[in-house]
């Protein structure tokens, strides 16, 4: 009996391990946008804008947001 609870005890843990491994790998190639507002409102453009400000080294985009200026983090 001991040595079938233990074994599905490892099982549990590997697929544990493993899940947190995927979910880990997976997260950095997500890009997070914070959109701020119209792009007319941010000088001299947003992507500018984004990386001045300091909060988003990646800096913005506003054409694949129909015109809202959207920062990457």
């Amino acid at each position: 009996m001991a040595a079938s609870s233990s074994s599905s005890a490892a099982a549990v843990f590997l697929v544990v391990v493993a899940f947190i491994i995927v979910a880990t790998l997976s997260s950095y190639g997500a890009a997070e946008y914070i959109c701020m507002g119209p792009c007319q409102k941010f000088q001299p453009d947003c992507n500018s804008w984004c990386r001045y400000t300091g909060l988003f080294g990646k800096g913005g985009d506003c054409g694949a947001f129909e015109g809202t200026c959207c920062c990457r983090r």
